[in-house]
């Protein structure tokens, strides 16, 4: 951020109190406001994302504000105190086509819209290789984010592999097991061995294959 009104602290920007203060897209901020930032160029997308949600903790830390916002469901900043948002520097992908990181994160925040606000950074200025983010309160861990992909996915019945290859360039292998084995546990997911292979399917498009 170039405005006058702003001062560098470290990496941090500094925003002084501005009463309604329209940032970035005409969202409505009131009180500081910490601007962090997070480069994630060159990851991949399992590492980029750890990262992210490494430095979207810690912006949810640093804001009280942000924190207060989380409790009572309103906007961030809009109550009093200081508030915190995140810079996600995620590149555009080759040609201009949009890679995976930048899909990642923005799915990410897309699927849990209570936890954040965004603001994509072609909204902004043209330029879609970063995205504004504004916390609210934690994101589902590993795991939990994959709950609706792979149920929606297993709307006929898949193996582990078949689950661990559609979804392995998005999380871990570990996470993606955890998250079979929590789905299941949940009622979520059913299994059953066919041909030796255990195979999960969700119960509500459960045809009797097994």
């Amino acid at each position: 951020m170039s405005a006058p009104w702003c001062r560098r602290l470290g990496a941090i920007t500094v925003v002084p109190s501005l009463q309604y203060l329209i940032l970035f897209c005409g969202i409505s901020l009131c009180g500081a406001i910490a601007v962090h930032q997070v480069d994630l160029h060159g990851m991949k997308t399992t590492d980029a994302i750890a990262c992210f949600i490494r430095a979207y903790d810690n912006a949810l830390g640093s804001g009280s504000g942000v924190g207060a916002a989380s409790r009572s469901g309103s906007r961030p900043g809009s109550g009093s105190g200081s508030a915190a948002c995140l810079k996600v520097v995620h590149g555009y992908g080759s040609g201009g086509l949009g890679g995976d990181t930048r899909h990642a994160v923005r799915s990410l925040l897309k699927a849990n819209p209570a936890c954040a606000d965004y603001v994509l950074g072609e909204d902004v200025d043209g330029n879609p290789g970063y995205t504004i983010v504004y916390p609210r309160r934690r994101l589902p861990s590993g795991s939990e984010r994959l709950y609706p992909g792979i149920v929606d996915y297993c709307s006929s019945p898949k193996t582990k592999s078949d689950v661990v290859r559609r979804f392995v360039r998005r999380s871990t292998e570990g996470d993606i097991g955890r998250a079979l084995r929590e789905l299941e546990n949940g009622g979520r997911l059913r299994s059953f061995l066919k041909n030796g292979r255990r195979h999960y399917v969700d119960p509500r498009s459960d045809r009797g294959w097994n």
